[in-house]
Parts: C-alpha cells; structure tokens; sequence
C-alpha cells in the first residue's frame, strides 16, 4: 500500500468590471490583493488580455507572476507551472526581487509534483539569484528546497551542506529556525532511516509553526508524524495524528495536503482491515484531488482502493483500478509512480494465477526501474555540473574579491609603514603628532581629563657603549612590547626619537595615568634582561602631564619636565 510525506485551490471569483479601467488601475488593484485572493486570478488574466492586445511583454509578464502566484497559493501547482513557463521568455523583465520570486515559486511548483528533473535544470539559476541577493530569508528558502531535491535524489551529503548554510543564515540573524526548514530537517533524517531525529525535527518543527501561525505547515509536519508511527506499525496513534492533521489543512483549505492525510488514513485503516472506512477516506481523498487536477495523486489513490478491492475479493473491480491508476500513472509523466503502478499489476496477476500478465507488468516493471536509475544518475549527473559551475563561478569571484582586498591591504599597509616605526612597531613622531591634537581638541570640547606621558630608557647611551646597539635595539624593542601589551587599545603609544616614547591616555585622569605608568616600569624593571645580555639591567624614567594647559606644546613640555625631575630625582621613577 502506497502513503506518502507531503513534499487548496479554490474557483476564481468574479471582480466588479471597469469599462475602459487603465492597466495601471488595474496592476495596482491585483498588487494590493494577497495571492490567496479569489479576485487576484480574474485580474490577472485581463491583465494579460490587455498586455497581449498591447503587445506590452513586461505587463504580460506580470500578469502571468501573479496569476502563477496566484495558482501556487491555491497549491494548483499544475497550472502554476503552465503559467510561470509560458511567461518564463519575458521573466527578466520583472524588477529583481520579482524574478527571484518567480523563479523559487516555479521550482517549489516542480518539486511538489516530483519534477525533479525540472527542478535540476534550473536549480543553478536559483542558488546564483540567492547568492547575489542579501535577502538571506530568500537564500533560506532556497537552500532548504534543493537540500529536500538532494535528499529525494539519495545524495544526503550535499543536502546536508544545503541545510547546513540555511540554519547558518538563521542564526546569523539571531532567530529561531523557521518551521519549514525544521520540516525539511525532519525529512532529512527520515530518508537516512533515522527515526529518533527525524521525529525531533518534526516536533520542533510543529512547535515553531504555531507561534508563526502556519496551519499549513502544521498539517503537513503532522501527516509526517503520523506516517513516522505507521512505520512502527503504531496505527492506533498515527490515525490520530492524520486525523489532527486533516482538521490542520482544513482550516487553511490546503486541499493538496488533504489529499495526502486522507490517502494515508485510509491505508493505516485498510492494514486494520476496517474496510469500509479506508474505502470512504480513499474517496474522499479523490474528491479533494478532483480540485486541482494531479494525475500523479489521483493514480495513487486508485492504486490502493485497487488493493482495498483485491483484499475484500471483488477482483474485477481490482483489476480496474489497478489500471485506471496505471494510466493516470502514464498521463502524469511521474517515473517513480509509474514504477509502482507495473509493480502493482505484476503482483496482481500473479496472485490471480494470470502469470503472462504478471510476467509482462513485471518485465515492465524492471525496465522502468532501470529507466529510473539512468534518470536519476542524469540528474545526479546536472547536479553535479551545476555544482561545479557554481564553484567555478564562487571561486572567480573570490578571486575578484581578494584582488580588491590586496589591493586595499597594500593600501592599508603603506599607510601603516608610513604611521609606523621601523624598529619597534610603534607608531612614529609624525603620527603621535596628529593624534595629539585631535585627541586635545576634542577633550577640550568635552571637557574630558587625559593625560600625556614621556618617558626615557635610563642610561641608554652606557647600554649602546658597553653591549653594543645590537643589543640597545634589542632593548627598545622588547620596552615597546611591553608598553604595547600593558596599554588600553584605545591609548596610542609612539617611538618619539631616539630612546625616548610618548603615549597619549585618552578619559583618564592623572591618578589613574600614574598608576598605569608604574605597574610598567615595575615591568621593566623586573624584566630578565640578563636573558639578553649578562649583567644587563634595564631601567626607565616618565613624567606625565594632564590636559590642564592651552595647547599640545605647552602639555607636552610640561610631561617633559616633568620626565626631567624624574631623570635628576635618580631616574627609574613616575613623576607627576
């Protein structure tokens, strides 16, 4: 017995008629409407009328979107393809979250009726428009349908690297994972066997639907839990989550899940030889179906009220529905139904005892599965061309890309050479002088305290003499680091001259500057210098000035002073 995952239509309404009512009127009348409206549909197709009398392609085009939008809202998914299709020639006319939108709702269209080969052709075109838009909901979407077409395919690796980039654009976002690609997660697992996560998904799946107050997907997450309970042979609960679900798709007028849920209540009933009921949901199932003609649903229904009839004995009627559903099968182009339905009549027959029918629906059986496999691995085979293509193309353009970077860090670095010194990695004179005023100007207007420090190597010139200036370089370098590691990011430090360094110390006050400029020369005082040079001791002398004076050059003199009270005080000391 066939059940089904999920991968409404409803009858256009009239609209009031506005004689000689400009297009323009009427564009923007079908744009206010939501794609559910009834009304969209009739002003949709006088749209066209008009834009075929004009010969104005762009409004035909946009006719034929909403009209599309309008047949995919409703789930008539056959008639959106026929729509999108005949408008696709004039599509890149659309403004461009227009042609993105086109283009996702046609594929979605191929997917629900397993047009998988459809949707390969085209899935190349989709993941570029998604890459190039910074709409990351749109990539979400797209990245969540082609991990579903690589799961249905088998190739879970790449579906899994399709999922993973969707949940990573969500949380880069900071929010919860939409219930659609929870969904899409849970059919993931299911298709690997995996039951445990592939009802955890569901559920979480479910959770999220309701704070979004989607009942359609609630329906759809609550058929696919019920057939999860099927497979457990659990009828008792999976009829319950089928029946939960029906009143789901219901209350939204999903009639394409309806279809579904009815289909599978009605075979968890047959497996309880409940006869009578299976046959009433069966036929309901094919009602909901008569809605929004899919050949490809209509066979699978009559395929099991085939097997309902072979199993109460009344073979004749078997026999007809079997082959009924096997040209429904062959109307609908769907190869994997197809498949089923010769598998269905070969096992028929040979139950009958009419083995040369059995024999030919089962040599037509096998045929079709290898027609499958060939076109599968075609498929397969598009895929991985596009997936190339689509490297090919990510790889040019981060090429492109670290161009421009080189290009901009070879600036960036010319202009850190130019604001840095050679030997220590601070930054130079020229630098700290330009930072100094600006930093003073806009302290002054915010009436904020900061500090300038100056500070001096001890006996410097003794360490060039007596170790050598390999050494003193040394010294100057391994003072700049500690200076470096010991400051705030927000402090500038900078080799003035010679052995001599200067740092600005933006919001503080001469207490606190004090305090820092201690715990350094502490620093370097107990640094092991006789790592370096034996007998080596390093010590340093600063002086520090607050913004209490009317210009840079009177605030650094007086840090200068300062330093130079520290130098006849004994030197390796703060002054302030």
């Amino acid at each position: 017995m066939a059940r089904r995952l999920e991968d409404k239509m409803v009858e256009p309404m009239t609209v009031g008629i506005f004689v000689d009512e400009p297009s323009e009127q009427l564009l923007e009348r079908a744009l206010a409407l939501e794609p559910t409206d009834a009304c969209l549909a009739d002003l949709a197709q006088r749209l066209k009328t008009i834009a075929e009398t004009e010969q104005n392609s762009l409004l035909r085009a946009r006719a034929l979107f909403l009209l599309g939008k309008y047949y995919s809202a409703h789930y008539n998914y056959l008639e959106a393809i026929n729509v999108f299709e005949s408008g696709w020639q004039h599509c890149h006319l659309l403004a461009p979250d227009e042609q993105r939108s086109y283009l996702l709702l046609l594929c979605k269209s191929h997917f629900a009726l397993g047009q998988f080969e459809s949707l390969t052709g085209r899935s190349s075109d989709l993941l570029k428009l998604a890459r190039e838009t910074a709409d990351p909901t749109y990539e979400i979407e797209v990245q969540s349908l082609l991990g579903s077409l690589h799961v249905v395919l088998g190739i879970f690796d790449t579906a899994l690297q399709h999922f993973d980039r969707a949940v990573e654009l969500v949380n880069q976002a900071s929010s919860p994972l939409p219930a659609h690609l929870l969904f899409a997660l849970g059919r993931f697992y299911y298709a690997k066997s995996d039951g445990k996560n592939s009802l955890y998904y569901y559920e979480r799946g479910f959770l999220q639907a309701l704070p979004e107050k989607d009942r359609q997907i609630e329906g759809v997450i609550l058929n696919n839990i019920g057939v999860y309970y099927s497979d457990l042979k659990d009828y008792a609960r999976a009829i319950d989550y089928y029946l939960q679900a029906m009143k789901a798709s219901r209350e939204c007028g999903d009639a394409w899940t309806l279809t579904l849920e009815c289909n599978n209540l009605g075979v968890d009933l047959l497996e309880r030889k409940r006869f009578a009921s299976a046959r009433r949901y069966f036929y309901l199932a094919l009602g909901y179906i008569a809605k929004l003609p899919s050949t490809s649903r209509e066979s699978l229904i009559k395929g099991n009220l085939g097997e309902l009839a072979q199993m109460t004995g009344d073979i004749k009627a078997a026999q007809q529905f079997l082959h009924e559903s096997l040209e429904l099968a062959i109307q609908s182009r769907d190869s994997r139904r197809l498949q089923e339905r010769y598998e269905d009549l070969a096992l028929f027959y040979e139950s009958t005892g009419d083995l040369v029918n059995a024999l030919k629906y089962h040599k037509l059986f096998h045929r079709q599965k290898l027609q499958l496999v060939e076109s599968s691995a075609s498929v397969r085979s598009t895929l991985l061309q596009n997936k190339f293509e689509l490297e090919k193309l990510r790889q040019e353009q981060e090429i492109h890309r670290l161009k421009n970077l080189e290009l901009s860090t070879a600036v960036q670095e010319l202009e850190q050479l130019s604001n840095q010194d050679g030997l220590t990695g601070l930054f130079n004179r020229r630098f700290f002088d330009s930072q100094f005023q600006a930093m003073f100007d806009k302290q002054l207007k915010k009436q904020q305290s900061f500090c300038v420090m100056l500070a001096d190597i001890d006996n410097f010139k003794k360490i060039n003499d007596t170790f050598s200036h390999t050494a003193g370089d040394e010294v100057l370098k391994i003072v700049a680091g500690i200076f470096m590691n010991s400051l705030r990011d927000s402090d500038i430090v900078a080799r003035y001259g010679g052995e001599e360094i200067v740092a600005l110390f933006p919001k503080t006050s001469l207490e606190n500057a004090v305090k820092v400029c201690e715990r350094i020369r502490i620093k370097i005082e107990g640094y092991p210098w006789q790592d370096l040079e034996r007998d080596l001791n390093v010590t340093i002398s600063i002086g520090i000035a607050e913004n209490l004076y009317d210009s840079v050059q009177t605030m650094l003199s007086a840090a200068d002073a300062k330093l130079y009270q520290a130098k006849r005080k004994g030197k390796n000391r703060v002054v302030s």
